[in-house]
């Protein structure tokens, strides 16, 4: 019984190594991407932010750029600054679900993406998208392209309404929670995540 165990416990410790040594995490503090989805310019960065990493397009330049009142006054989060219709949370979760493999959606089944859209104050449309996730997340092994695509699909799909307080803005700043759902077929009890 005790050979069988160490056994056990030795083609468990082989298995688990060799699906830690088969994912590759892409993301890095201060890693940067070049000709991401081999577009010339199209660059991308990573810096450390709270224990995790912010991907984002170099081509954003509103990701450092502190968000104000045009008037230079302070922002009050007590204020509406604009509207999200439901049909518009639907396309931000249906272009990532487009956008990600099966394999990635498998890997990625309950953890949590954080998107940040940095937003025309005027018109609502989408000018720049981050992307935050824990150093070690299975998010860090999704291919720098696949963020491209998907930061493409959504400046081209995603707008919000902007509010009276929200044209104010030098930017808006939405933040989306993206989490993969696992859906049961009831007939045969395959899983597929979308």
């Amino acid at each position: 019984m005790k050979k069988i165990k160490i056994v056990l416990i030795a083609i468990c410790s082989l298995l688990l190594l060799q699906n830690g040594t088969s994912q590759t995490y892409y993301y890095a503090p201060g890693k940067t991407f070049n000709n991401v989805n081999g577009i010339s310019g199209v660059t991308y960065t990573c810096y450390d932010d709270i224990g995790g990493i912010t991907l984002y397009n170099t081509q954003n330049t509103l990701t450092f750029v502190e968000q104000k009142k045009t008037n230079g006054s302070k922002i009050d989060f007590e204020d509406d600054y604009y509207d999200v219709s439901l049909s518009m949370l639907n396309i931000i979760f249906n272009t990532i679900n487009q956008y990600l493999t099966n394999a990635e959606k498998a890997r990625v089944k309950g953890e949590r993406l954080i998107v940040s859209f940095y937003l025309d104050s005027n018109t609502g449309n989408v000018k720049g998208v981050n992307y935050f996730f824990p150093t070690n997340s299975p998010y860090a092994t999704i291919p720098p392209e696949r963020y491209y695509q998907i930061e493409q699909a959504l400046k081209k799909n995603f707008k919000v309404t902007m509010l009276p307080e929200g044209k104010k803005l030098n930017y808006g700043l939405y933040v989306y929670l993206y989490r993969i759902r696992a859906v049961v077929n009831p007939r045969t009890g395959a899983v597929t995540y979308e």
